[in-house]
């Protein structure tokens, strides 16, 4: 490999970890503040009649929406396979602004469980819009480092020194001992 080459490599490690660092970020915010809001964000509407009208929905949209609401993930358990039963129970129960809630989060689930590492490298149109409506709606994006191969270490400042681990509080030192 070329040096050229080798750069580039490193570059594409770096940004999938950075993918993977993202993803866990995003899926706390959406099963932390996301998913438990009771009435839908602005433009939430618009949002949904775009994704219909486009048919971007599929069947396997209830897997994550159960992880991330906190349900079970175990494929033993009855609730994993009668999730859909679940889902349709809370729709029932639901006051309307509830329920367009819940829509726009199965969505958002459906659209969330499809990324990977190839979205960062080639996003298409729906990746571009969810993540633009995540935002919108509150979502702080993983910030990006730039990658640049050539790039040294930071030097630490003259104070720092490497492999002291914990502090010491004030009073516990040797002095204090004894």
């Amino acid at each position: 490999m070329t040096e050229e080459q080798k750069a580039e490599r490193r570059t594409l490690v770096a940004r999938n970890r950075e993918w993977g660092s993202a993803e866990t970020v995003r899926r706390a915010w959406l099963s932390e503040a996301f998913l438990t809001r009771t009435s839908p964000p602005k433009t939430a509407e618009t949002f949904l009649a775009v994704a219909v009208a486009h048919g971007e929905h599929t069947e396997d949209y209830h897997r994550l929406y159960l992880k991330l609401a906190g349900g079970s993930q175990d494929p033993q358990d009855d609730a994993y396979w009668n999730a859909s039963s679940k889902i349709e129970a809370r729709i029932d129960a639901a006051t309307p602004r509830q329920a367009l809630m819940l829509a726009l989060a199965l969505i958002v689930c459906e659209w969330e469980s499809t990324t990977s590492r190839n979205t960062w490298r080639h996003p298409g149109e729906r990746d571009r819009r969810y993540l633009t409506a995540l935002i919108g709606w509150g979502y702080k994006p993983f910030r990006r480092r730039t990658a640049d191969p050539g790039r040294t270490r930071r030097k630490r400042h003259p104070g720092h020194r490497a492999g002291r681990g914990r502090r010491r509080r004030a009073g516990r030192g040797r002095a204090a001992r004894g």
